[in-house]
């Protein structure tokens, strides 16, 4: 009964050791992404030319307000701790962008104003100058994470 009773206490102690290694884990994750997206400095605005949706929602749009730097995101994932990669912006070409935003995957409109936002760690759509959709621009980066083996 002793030996039980230890066993079962280590075990406990093991399974408590786990969950906070997985919670400190996906905590970690939500931190890196808001450094990335304040270390983008992005503040720039957005004319959306094109939508197409497949299995995720590709947009093109020409830079209607700003200087966004997008060399920053390749600069940026040397850094990355936790990320195997992270990325707002898929394509661009002088002042002509491509991205992907599934948060907003049927609130998107060819014409819509989309504003980006690395100090309010925002991003703002806007339709006929009315505010339509809003969400933290960390929430919207498509990456993923490292494997737990290559660390």
């Amino acid at each position: 009964m002793k030996t039980f009773l230890i066993l079962a206490g280590v075990g406990l102690v093991c399974l408590l050791l786990l969950i906070t290694l997985i919670f400190s884990e996906f905590n970690t994750h939500g931190k890196e992404r808001v450094w990335f997206v304040r270390n983008l400095r992005y503040e720039f605005s957005i004319a959306v030319d094109s939508v197409q949706r497949n299995y995720r929602t590709f947009a093109d749009g020409r830079v209607t307000d700003g200087d966004p730097k997008f060399y920053r995101e390749d600069s940026l994932k040397n850094s990355l701790k936790k990320h195997e990669k992270l990325f707002l912006v898929t394509g661009y070409r002088n002042d002509s962008i491509s991205f992907t935003l599934e948060e907003f995957a049927g609130e998107i409109r060819k014409g819509d104003s989309i504003r980006f936002s690395s100090t309010e760690n925002s991003i703002t759509g806007f339709r006929a100058g009315k505010q339509v959709y809003t969400a933290p621009l960390s929430d919207v980066l498509t990456g993923w994470g490292k494997s737990p083996f290559e660390r």
